[in-house]
């Protein structure tokens, strides 16, 4: 597959030196679940309705949207780190939009800790009833073991065009 994502930009530190990005994006497997294709088939010619190379191409171009901070990448992943450092990824930034994100690794904190807990619970107050109950750990665990997959949103800062593509794949 060729290297398509590696002309988007990334994200860049604000005065701050905080890396700004979207604050969520679907997980790999929302959209293997939507498809009904396992996630380590995404790297292969099978179609839905566009071939799933092309698919993963154009997801990775999504993920290159993703706030991606490469502290936080190089210094959460240890492998990466080592392979970076004998030459074996030469940017890491690319490794994230090409393989990373496929790999289930978050590229940045923000990424990595998605959910809004206090607006989780007062969105979804069953989550709240759950965790009183000692049914449910935290609003984080709900939304990655259940609540992802019954198209629960992690924050209000979610853009209506993620909820609105969220709604019409749950409706086919």
């Amino acid at each position: 597959m060729s290297n398509r994502a590696s002309s988007v930009a990334q994200a860049e530190p604000d005065e701050s030196g905080d890396i700004r990005g979207p604050s969520f994006f679907p997980q790999p497997d929302d959209f293997s679940d939507y498809v009904g294709v396992p996630i380590g088939e995404f790297y292969g010619p099978r179609k839905v309705l566009v071939s799933l190379d092309l698919l993963r191409t154009l997801i990775g171009l999504a993920a290159a949207g993703v706030a991606y901070d490469p502290s936080f990448y190089e210094g959460k992943y240890q492998d990466l780190r080592e392979a970076s450092k004998e030459g074996l990824i030469k940017d890491l930034y690319e490794h994230f939009v090409n393989q990373g994100y496929f790999e289930r690794r978050a590229g940045s904190r923000e990424q990595a800790f998605p959910v809004d807990e206090a607006w989780y619970l007062s969105e979804y107050p069953d989550v709240g009833a759950g965790i009183k109950a000692g049914t449910i750990d935290s609003a984080s665990e709900h939304y990655f073991s259940t609540g992802r997959k019954e198209g629960r949103l992690p924050s209000s800062k979610v853009s209506s065009a993620v909820e609105k593509l969220i709604g019409h794949l749950r409706s086919e």
